[in-house]
């Protein structure tokens, strides 16, 4: 089992001056089934009165190390496969120096096998060797909006509308650093600095709009989805570790969240970020709270914490299937199933995102016309694509995609599309597809 070395946050208050007296201690978790053994990357998190003392995890021998000032320590463990332990613990001159936790089981798992089955034949979707594909997005019809370049003459970027044989049009923008975007409409936004191109199918034609982007990606990208009088957003901001997915009821304009979703261990971080800042900093702070009731803390947290490289944004993708919405909560390790009124009917657990590094786990997908679930595995550059049972949470079986190094993975109608350059090749980025296992069509 590959080791996972904690990384640990040590704080020395100038008020305990260079008096206070240190004592390292060894923190042992363990399970309490004998058949487990010592518990790898359990979060261990030690603070007292004058704040966060050590934050971090346990290597592969379950261990954790720290030095620790003698008095009341509040000391807390939590791992997503055991029950978290909270105590305060009095330390002095007589304590051991190590210390043996066990910890009990949530729930026992079962090893399952997962089938895994040959790639496809990619069959190439567009080719150019004088325009490069850098992103792509499919339309609800399956053509596609290409974003890609000149590779020999100009590097303005090219938009190609296309149909899967032949040219719709296309035009060229003079901006290097386009983006695309699509919509919970199907609509396809490329996003420039201050605007927006927005890309609508009208019957067998499209229509080319130019709108603002900040107004777009205000109003209209927090949504995640519609069902005839039902819509659904969130509040997501990148720069905050926590945020909810809402339920609107448009007949009458009532709002009910669906779930909230939160990093504890990142907000705690976030927040106590506010103690460590110079004195100038805290004053501009406080005069943001006084200003906008935003705690001082939060805006020290955006401004300063999301720039370190503790920060991790939140990453927990919504879906709609069919009459169900499902939430994949990997902070609380479920999968949140609820009604189209947003209300829970049930919660699977969820273990395949646990040992991203053993099992090569990177994010879950869905199919834009199917609406089936997948996860996006990524090993040693080969990339493989796991199919998620909506009954169970479980990822029960795989299928690997036949290039190594592929990009901008997308999923339409049982088709995989991605984006491919042979290493160390003359070839441009070509955009492909490959088929999907035919037993993978139908939705749980």
């Amino acid at each position: 089992m590959q080791t996972f070395f904690f990384t640990s946050l040590f704080v020395l208050l100038s008020s305990w001056g260079f008096s206070q007296e240190f004592k390292t201690y060894h923190f042992i978790i363990q399970s309490n089934n004998p058949l487990e053994g010592p518990i790898e990357a359990a979060t261990i998190s030690i603070s007292n009165s004058n704040g966060l003392l050590f934050i971090g995890k346990t290597d592969s021998l379950g261990t954790a190390t720290t030095p620790l000032p003698e008095g009341k320590v509040y000391f807390s463990c939590s791992h997503p496969k055991f029950q978290s332990f909270e105590r305060d613990i009095i330390l002095n001159e007589k304590s051991k120096d190590t210390i043996y936790l066990s910890l009990r089981p949530i729930r026992l798992q079962e090893l399952k096998e997962v089938r895994v089955k040959p790639s496809g034949v990619p069959d190439t979707v567009f080719a150019d060797q004088e325009i490069q594909v850098d992103d792509f997005e499919l339309f609800p019809n399956g053509d596609l909006l290409l974003l890609s370049h000149e590779k020999f003459k100009s590097r303005k970027s090219k938009i190609i509308l296309y149909d899967g044989l032949n040219k719709i049009d296309e035009f060229s923008i003079d901006f290097k650093n386009a983006r695309l975007h699509k919509d919970y409409q199907g609509n396809v936004y490329c996003i420039l600095d201050d605007e927006a191109f927005c890309f609508r199918q009208v019957g067998g034609t499209y229509e080319i709009q130019l709108v603002d982007r900040a107004m777009v990606e205000k109003y209209i990208f927090p949504i995640e989805d519609t069902m005839n009088q039902h819509i659904y957003y969130s509040d997501y901001q990148k720069i905050y570790p926590a945020f909810s997915y809402f339920h609107l009821l448009d007949q009458d304009s009532s709002v009910n969240i669906v779930r909230t979703i939160q990093d504890n261990l990142m907000m705690e971080l976030y927040r106590s970020e506010y103690k460590w800042v110079d004195v100038r900093t805290k004053i501009w702070a406080e005069d943001l709270e006084s200003e906008t009731g935003i705690d001082a803390e939060i805006w020290v947290g955006a401004t300063v914490f999301t720039q370190s490289p503790y920060y991790r944004e939140l990453y927990a993708p919504f879906y709609r299937v069919g009459g169900r919405l499902y939430v994949f909560d990997f902070y609380k390790d479920q999968l949140g199933k609820y009604d189209l009124s947003g209300n829970l009917v049930g919660a699977l657990p969820l273990d395949f995102h646990l040992e991203p590094k053993k099992s090569g786990w990177k994010s879950v997908i869905q199919d834009s016309k199917t609406k089936q679930m997948y996860c996006v595995y990524e090993k040693n550059e080969k990339y493989s694509l796991g199919l998620i049972n909506a009954q169970t949470g479980e990822v029960e079986e795989r299928v690997n995609l036949h290039f190594k190094n592929v990009s901008q993975i997308k999923i339409h109608n049982g088709m995989i599309y991605y984006v491919y350059r042979p290493f160390e090749s003359t070839q441009t980025q070509y955009l492909y597809k490959e088929k999907l296992p035919s037993g993978w069509l139908v939705v749980n």
